[in-house]
């Protein structure tokens, strides 16, 4: 084989094998942002994990903002989150992928401010930096989206 032909083939390889797209997170487990969509303030840092059945959830890891500090129990949450400390509290749960790269389905989300549960599902950015969680009721034109960003800690 001419040297010339394989030293480009290594390097092609070498330049695709390094490519940083490759080295994106694109698995949502970890640490996220949860951004106010309305004043943009990072809120507090949950975390996504993959439960034994293969679906993933997320639990409150910590609040950023003082009011959560004050007030760390449920109180408008209906059971059997209600009067549960809100730490730990799982708010997502009930995820799967969907077959489509970086889409999850089939999950439940609990907004704690209002009590009310929606159905739920995700969609990671193929950066792997960004998660869009959108809750709805009924149907998915339903709802709202709020994007999280990754926690890198």
């Amino acid at each position: 084989m001419n040297i010339k032909v394989l030293t480009n083939s290594l390097l092609v390889m070498a330049a695709l094998f390094y490519s940083p797209a490759l080295f994106a997170n694109n698995d949502i487990v970890g640490k996220w942002k949860v951004v106010d969509s309305k004043s943009g303030v990072v809120k507090s840092i949950s975390e996504v994990i993959e439960e034994p059945d293969g679906t993933f959830s997320v639990r409150i890891d910590r609040f950023v903002d003082s009011l959560r500090k004050e007030n760390p129990y449920c109180t408008k949450c209906p059971p059997p989150f209600q009067n549960k400390p809100l730490l730990g509290l799982k708010l997502v749960w009930g995820l799967k992928s969907n077959g489509k790269a970086n889409e999850y389905t089939d999950g439940y989300a609990l907004d704690i401010d209002s009590g009310k549960i929606y159905r739920g599902k995700a969609k990671l950015s193929p950066d792997g930096r960004r998660l869009k969680m959108r809750g709805y009721v009924g149907t998915s034109v339903l709802g709202r989206t709020v994007v999280w960003i990754r926690a890198d800690e």
